[in-house]
């Protein structure tokens, strides 16, 4: 009630409702929905520069290798298409690990490497599978198989990390994409809306502060997220920044072909030892034939120098990609810090939703709308606390990557013990230190729900990663 006799002023209040609902509702979803968006375009950018490296890495090796090993490489090459397929589809597989992808293909390289040595020695099925499961005792690429896999494992790992934790971001923010005002609260907005229009001859628009206020209290669930999503988003920006150095994509598969061609000099250099070995004697069955040497070594030194002299220029230019792209994504992150806690102040200044700040406009004669916090609908409440849920469990899964299995540093942003991630970038005016992980006899692996005191983790009920697990499952 506007308390107006106006004409128009009284209409079919369900209509009113209606109105503002859509409108309201709709700048929430419209919001949200940009930052989607946003992380959409990110997941896509980073899945699309993994792979295009993969695929980079595979041509900088096609050619040093037909330049090294011609003939040989050319009647072989499905077993390094191979390799670098199944980097490409098991990158992003939770499920898999780097080993899976790196030991199968150095036990086909052996039988192959071998039968080229060793022309004259059948090496069928059995035999193959026998020498495979004989690696590690005849070593024929020395330690490098090892070194392959210590080599991409913690790199590829890392990237993986941080576009599964961005999709699983993009999943949970769905949920809150079909959250619903209370009747309450639509009430007291239709109230706000209608009123300026009908207790002045000349209209005028809500006040900013009443505005603000009113949908403050509205979206008390909203705001409660903001702890764990700040907290969040400066693990997925601590992380990024590992991508740029410490998890280089460049210098990781850069690194790739040649060690493949490493470890095929392993085995010349060694192949007389391997064959000799007793294991290896009865394994096989005829007569070793005379060892045969893939090309001249003057020859092979050459062609790999003029190779990775070209993959050096293409690695540099690769890298300063790279760096640009984890820069952008850093700052975008940053950008999204405090979404919920001023979704409202955003909707309110959203298309003249209402005055501007020294205009004239209408305050409800200095009255509240809505008591702090209004109810909010049932059926949003589950998504609110799922999705608070995931935040945390995601921050507490980047924490143990990057610190390690016992990790037990993990506190929400804002109970003022936790570094800032400005603190991981350069130039951020506050001084760089390293995270002190806090003594403790018990380590603490809380994880915090989202709660209406969102910056004050003890106030909330603390779940152990295992109870979150379940929660999810």
């Amino acid at each position: 009630d506007c308390g107006s006799n106006r004409s128009g002023c009284c209409g079919n209040s369900s209509e009113w409702k209606a109105t503002t609902k859509r409108a309201y509702e709709g700048k929430i979803h419209e919001k949200a929905e940009k930052l989607r968006g946003s992380i959409k375009i990110s997941i896509e950018t980073f899945k699309n520069h993994l792979s295009s490296s993969i695929v980079r890495s595979h041509r900088h090796l096609d050619s040093l290798f037909s330049t090294t090993y011609g003939t040989f490489y050319e009647k072989h090459t499905k077993i390094f298409s191979d390799l670098f397929s199944d980097l490409r589809s098991e990158s992003l597989n939770e499920e898999s690990n780097i080993a899976d992808v790196v030991i199968p293909f150095y036990r086909r390289l052996f039988r192959v490497v071998f039968s080229l040595f060793n022309p004259m020695q059948f090496v069928g099925v059995e035999e193959a599978e026998c020498m495979g499961l004989a690696m590690d005792e005849l070593a024929p690429f020395g330690d490098i198989p090892k070194r392959s896999i210590v080599h991409l494992e913690r790199t590829l790992q890392g990237w993986r990390q941080l576009i599964l934790a961005l999709q699983t971001t993009h999943e949970s923010l769905d949920k809150l994409t079909n959250a619903t005002l209370s009747p309450t609260c639509i009430d007291a907005l239709t109230k706000m809306t209608v009123c300026p229009s009908c207790a002045e001859e000349t209209p005028m628009k809500p006040c900013r502060s009443t505005c603000e206020s009113t949908l403050s209290a509205c979206l008390s669930q909203w705001e409660s997220l903001d702890g764990q999503w700040n907290t969040l988003i400066g693990w997925l920006r601590r992380l990024s920044l590992r991508l740029k150095e410490a998890y280089s994509l460049s210098a990781t598969l850069d690194a790739l072909p040649a060690m493949i061609s490493e470890a095929i000099m392993a085995f010349q250099e060694r192949g007389e030892a391997v064959s000799n070995k007793d294991r290896m004697r009865r394994m096989l069955r005829g007569t070793r034939g005379k060892r045969s040497i893939i090309e001249k070594r003057s020859i092979i030194e050459e062609g790999r120098r003029l190779s990775l002299r070209q993959i050096t220029v293409e690695a540099e230019s690769h890298q300063r990609a790279t760096i640009r792209m984890v820069e952008q994504l850093f700052e975008k992150l940053g950008s999204m810090r405090g979404f919920f806690s001023t979704l409202h102040k955003d909707i309110c200044a959203m298309d003249k939703m209402s005055a501007d700040h020294g205009d004239k406009c209408w305050d409800n004669f200095g009255l509240p709308l809505l008591p702090s916090p209004s109810p909010s609908p049932p059926s949003s409440h589950h998504s609110f606390v799922h999705s608070g849920v995931r935040f945390g469990l995601l921050s507490f899964r980047i924490a143990t990557f990057i610190y390690g299995k016992n990790y037990t540093g993990y506190q929400l942003e804002g109970s003022g013990s936790v570094i800032d991630d400005e603190d991981y970038w350069e130039s951020s005016g506050d001084d760089i230190s390293i995270l002190q992980l806090p003594k403790a006899s018990q380590p603490d692996t809380r994880v915090y729900p989202p709660s209406a005191a969102s910056a004050a983790p003890a106030a909330s009920s603390p779940l152990s990663s295992l109870s979150l697990l379940v929660l999810l499952l």
